[in-house]
């Protein structure tokens, strides 16, 4: 399973350099506490590289920014835009009403099953079964 997994990282990474392949290996076979570390490390270069490249852009198109910003508001506010707001709110209550209509699939099965004092693991899955049919039928 091993060798499955690394030849399956080794491909994944065949185009980047060996050095990246390797440390990559290294921080992925090193665990949770290491992939933590080497995150706790690169994040903060991510974030300063992010906010640079951002105001590199910005400030590249600093002519632009003024007509940016009027287009934003001349296009924010209209009939169809109020008209697709009204229609996606709608959509949204109506789906909202179907999904939470009964309780299929938010988990109070588990709920019920754990306060059950059935000491027999078979008997305990039928208690579950049951439950979840009385569930399913309200």
């Amino acid at each position: 399973m091993k060798t499955l997994y690394l030849t399956n990282i080794l491909i994944i990474f065949h185009a980047d350099s060996p050095c990246h392949c390797f440390f990559t290996l290294i921080t992925i076979f090193g665990g949770i506490h290491r992939i933590a570390r080497v995150a706790g490390i690169i994040v903060p270069f991510m974030a300063i590289a992010y906010i640079l490249v951002a105001l590199f852009i910005l400030f590249n198109h600093m002519t632009a920014i003024p007509a940016l910003i009027g287009h934003i508001f001349s296009n924010a506010f209209g009939i169809e835009q109020v008209v697709g707001g009204g229609l996606g709110a709608t959509i949204m209550q109506g789906v909202r009403r179907g999904l939470f209509s009964n309780e299929a699939g938010m988990g109070s099965a588990p709920n019920a099953a754990a306060i059950a004092t059935i000491v027999n693991t078979l008997n305990k899955l039928f208690f579950i079964i049951i439950v979840i049919k009385l569930l399913i039928k309200k």
